[in-house]
């Protein structure tokens, strides 16, 4: 039997999707043990590693996270959430001036530049040009 042809404003059903590939290792499991050790104050590749998972793994689930693709876009917002308990947890250490407390602001510093961090001093480049009218004075001989 042959297949008709679609026309203009038919509605087709969707393709039939393919799983294909293997299955992600972005679980919950994963996504769970990730954000753990990001809320520590862990570095993500250090917290990826730790994990099992590549720093690569990690850092492709954030990008297709920020983009809404499922499940990543889960992974993504608790990474968010991970890295502003982190920086809490440092900023509450930081101020309390107990032990632990200078390293705690260092961390701020370096782990949050933008936010605790000296500021950026940037180089000026300039180009300065001199222009003699009538040429340099002759030396009395």
């Amino acid at each position: 039997m042959a297949s008709k042809k679609p026309v203009e404003g038919d509605v087709l059903p969707p393709a039939p999707r393919h799983a294909g590939g293997r299955p992600t290792k972005c679980t919950p499991e994963v996504t769970d043990a990730i954000m753990a050790f990001v809320a520590e104050g862990l570095p993500f590749r250090t917290a990826c590693e730790a994990a099992g998972v590549s720093e690569r793994d990690g850092l492709n689930w954030r990008t297709w996270g920020e983009a809404g693709r499922a499940p990543y876009n889960e992974f993504f917002r608790a990474y968010a959430h991970a890295t502003a308990i982190g920086e809490v947890t440092l900023f509450r250490k930081a101020l309390a001036g107990e032990k632990g407390s200078s390293q705690a602001t260092w961390l701020l510093e370096r782990r949050f530049r933008d936010q605790y961090g000296p500021p950026r001093v940037e180089p000026v480049a300039s180009e300065v040009k001199i222009v003699i009218e009538g040429g340099l004075p002759r030396k009395a001989e």
